[in-house]
């Protein structure tokens, strides 16, 4: 104790602290889970329409609130719906706020699919130099996260 004393008493100590200034604008995004929601079906009740953030069960982006798109589970296997806590039910269709690269099913057949988008037949189905990659179950699609809906085709870019 006797050599910190000196020590203590000199004035050559920084006791200053820096403090972290709070700024204008929040600095991170605060994610908040919300629970799955099985709100309605087919557009009733008709109340309940659009579908908000985790709620099923939508049949396409149309059905969905605001920006949010239809997350197209399997149907088969639990699937975790991204941006949303809990177990999808009965094969519902939730949803759910964008992510890049995740796998959409927008449509059945037709044209103007962008990147992950389905469920395409043709190469011509995809928009720009995207292709339609087929497959038969649930095989994974290249640069796409998620499962998909099994049997559902979906545009990627053409890896060389």
């Amino acid at each position: 104790m006797q050599d910190i004393f000196p020590l203590l008493l000199s004035n050559s100590l920084d006791l200053s602290v820096n403090l972290i200034q709070p700024t204008a604008e929040p600095t991170a995004e605060v994610s908040v889970l919300l629970p799955l929601v099985e709100a309605g079906n087919n557009g009733d009740p008709v109340n309940r329409f659009p579908l908000k953030e985790c709620e099923a069960d939508c049949d396409s982006n149309e059905e969905c609130a605001e920006d949010f798109i239809c997350f197209q589970t399997s149907g088969t296997i639990p699937t975790s719906v991204p941006g949303c806590i809990g177990e999808e039910r009965n094969g519902n269709d939730y949803c759910v706020k964008p992510i890049p690269n995740l796998l959409n099913r927008i449509g059945n057949g037709g044209s103007g699919y962008g990147l992950c988008q389905g469920d395409c037949d043709l190469d011509s189905d995809c928009i720009g130099d995207l292709i339609c990659f087929q497959r038969d179950g649930l095989e994974p699609v290249p640069s796409c996260i998620g499962e998909g809906r099994a049997g559902t085709d979906y545009c990627i870019l053409l890896t060389v």
